[in-house]
């Protein structure tokens, strides 16, 4: 949610069920690097995330967590932006993901 300086963990169904924001102050034309991780426990999800630009260290610290507690066990991971200003006249501002990697827990 860049326009609102705004890092989002958020369940994607027609009614989101979960969303947590916390501050993050994006700067445009800038390449970032994303982790996020699950960790299952019981019935919760630990979900947290980390974000940071693309020519800086990785920080220790997690920018976003957050427990879920109605874990989805089942399907796969997604990606996805939202790119505002989209229209059918206008396809809005572009969006880039690059060297995307899914893997297990370490």
């Amino acid at each position: 949610m860049g326009t609102n300086n705004v890092l989002r963990l958020e369940s994607w169904t027609p009614v989101p069920r979960l969303r947590h924001d916390v501050a993050f102050e994006w700067s445009t034309d800038r390449w970032y690097r994303m982790r996020f991780e699950v960790k299952l426990d019981g019935d919760k999800a630990h979900l947290r995330g980390k974000v940071w630009p693309r020519d800086s260290a990785e920080p220790a610290q997690w920018t976003i967590e957050f427990v879920d507690p109605f874990a989805n066990r089942e399907g796969s991971p997604g990606l996805y932006a939202y790119s505002p200003g989209t229209t059918p006249k206008s396809k809005g501002p572009e969006v880039f993901f690059d060297n995307i990697e899914v893997r297990p827990n370490e």
